[in-house]
């Protein structure tokens, strides 16, 4: 049996949510997506990666385009990790 990521598993039980199916299926559209269900958990680049099935090298690229948008914002480091979370003040 193959092994899937988070992202898969939901979208092989439930299809793509409605945002992806209305934007389409991008790595940007992705994270949005994942960032807009979990709105109030902190999380780190690899977790984001693994759960929204986007590659962490890709996270990494995107991450800083995200938070230069406002989109997510920065929260804190702990340890080399730095955590992100859903920008609520700019959801407009």
């Amino acid at each position: 049996m193959e092994k899937l990521n988070h992202q898969e598993d939901i979208n092989k039980l439930m299809g793509p949510s409605i945002f992806i199916q209305k934007f389409g299926d991008s790595p940007m559209n992705r994270i949005m997506d994942f960032f807009m269900t979990f709105t109030n958990d902190e999380l780190y680049l690899k977790e984001i990666a693994d759960k929204s099935g986007v590659s962490y090298s890709t996270i990494k690229l995107l991450a800083k385009e995200l938070v230069k948008k406002e989109f997510i914002i920065h929260t804190k480091i702990i340890g080399k990790a730095k955590m992100y979370k859903l920008n609520k003040k700019n959801l407009s």
